[in-house]
């Protein structure tokens, strides 16, 4: 690694871990003290492609142990070096393929490390969570890259002095106009027409905003794969995992960036076949590591009481699925109310002609209208009110007839005579009351 290549592409570390690169970069071969190397690996350089060197697997009984340890890059620099994703990837892969490994543990004790890299080993190791128990152990410090990676497996276990967190991506650049001018130096770049943005410098607004941008990206997929491996929010991250910061142990513990307190040989033993290859039941609250869940007892109650939003999120997803279908299943709404109105417009049409039929002949329009402007007035109703209407009609005729003959035309004495007009109007008065279903006294007619 360069000067030029370190301060040309955002880190995942803490700012004292970055520092030492820095200087192990300056010195050269500290650099490889810096990622943890042996001594006679300053010497031992291998060519590209040929440097991560895949060591046996470290197994204790069932468990692979895989070390996450020292400054950690994207490859390995020398033959040997285990401070890379490029090895971590390897032995990961290895152990998911081993028959004989139950379980898998990685020993986490970084400052952190490049990005590029990171995003596709933390996502291995998540996946490969749902194959085998995958656990975390941090006895000094998961930092940056460091949490990254170790907030992917399963649980987390921390020693009351763990260190972890320190979330978020670093960029450094360095303005080195002043040191030029005083060298007589004047750097001259020619950048494409097409592409402005390759000269961006920092020292101005404009270049400032577009490498903030770029950090901010990267700082987001960092936030969003920790919160995917602990089961938390993004926005729970953000607010409550240090906000760049660590915590310390149980601080860790309680904010849910670590799920308990336990020793080495304490989580290689919770690693193994019985441990649940899937996200912790448990969290927050200091607790030694002697939990063990086998799948087969694990009931919706549990799982509501542990992981509350994991049941949440089943709910959310099967409501969604009914939904869909319902949806599937239902009929051409707008077709089903086209048909509906098409029914309800027959249907009313042969309302009003039925009652204009019944009352046609009647002499009683004005109630005939009434009835047909009222949509809830059916055809029978209309009838029943149409008779009503025509028996009281023909009494008042009939009580008007009586009334008429009584006083224009008396009876004249002696049978046999022809009755008059009036009496004639009276009789055929009668005969309708009677054919409409009026009661008629004859004693009185």
């Amino acid at each position: 690694m360069t000067l030029s290549q370190l301060l040309t592409q955002p880190w995942a570390i803490t700012e004292d871990g970055y520092r030492d690169a820095l200087l192990a970069v300056k010195s050269h071969n500290d650099l490889f003290r810096f990622k943890g190397a042996p001594e006679d690996a300053l010497v031992a350089r291998a060519p590209l492609g040929s440097r991560a060197t895949l060591d046996d697997l470290y197994v204790v009984d069932g468990v692979a142990v895989i070390p996450v340890v020292g400054g950690l890059t994207q490859f390995s620099y020398w033959s040997g070096d285990r401070a890379s994703y490029e090895w971590i990837g390897g032995q990961l892969a290895m152990a998911l393929d081993d028959g004989q490994v139950e379980g898998i543990m990685l020993v986490v004790d970084s400052p952190g490390g490049e990005v590029a890299g990171c995003e596709a080993l933390s996502a291995s190791i998540f996946e490969a969570r749902s194959v085998k128990p995958v656990m975390a152990f941090v006895p000094g410090r998961a930092a940056s890259a460091g949490y990254w990676l170790a907030s992917s497996a399963s649980r987390i276990v921390a020693t009351r002095t763990s260190v972890l967190g320190s979330i978020g991506i670093l960029f450094t650049t360095f303005d080195f106009s002043k040191m030029d001018e005083a060298m007589g130096i004047e750097e001259i770049t020619i950048v494409s027409s097409q592409s402005p943005g390759k000269d961006t410098d920092a020292s101005t607004d404009e270049g400032r905003a577009r490498i903030q941008e770029m950090v901010d990206a990267m700082a987001e997929v960092f936030i969003a794969d920790v919160a995917r491996g602990r089961g938390v929010s993004a926005e729970t991250v953000v607010s409550d995992f240090g906000q760049g910061w660590i915590r310390v142990g149980e601080d860790a513990i309680a904010a849910g960036m670590a799920d308990e307190l336990g020793t080495l040989e304490q989580t290689i033993s919770s690693a193994g076949a019985s441990a649940p290859a899937f996200p912790p039941l448990a969290a927050g609250g200091a607790k030694e590591n002697t939990m063990q869940v086998n799948t087969d007892d694990i009931t919706v109650e549990l799982l509501a009481e542990h992981c509350p939003k994991v049941v949440a999120a089943i709910g959310e997803a099967a409501a969604k699925k009914a939904v869909e279908k319902a949806k599937a299943e239902m009929p051409d709404l707008e077709q089903l109310a086209a048909e509906n109105q098409t029914k309800g417009a027959e249907s009313e049409r042969e309302r009003i002609l039925g009652i204009e039929e019944a009352g046609a002949d009647t002499g009683l329009d004005e109630l005939v209208a009434e009835l047909v402007a009222d949509p809830k007035v059916t055809v029978e109703a209309a009838k029943g009110r149409l008779f009503e209407a025509t028996k009281a009609e023909n009494k008042g005729r009939l009580d008007a007839f009586k009334e008429d003959g009584k006083e224009t035309d008396p009876p004249k004495p002696g049978g046999g005579e022809a009755p008059s007009e009036s009496e004639a109007r009276v009789a055929r008065a009668i005969e309708q009351a009677r054919a409409a279903g009026v009661a008629v006294d004859a004693g009185k007619e």
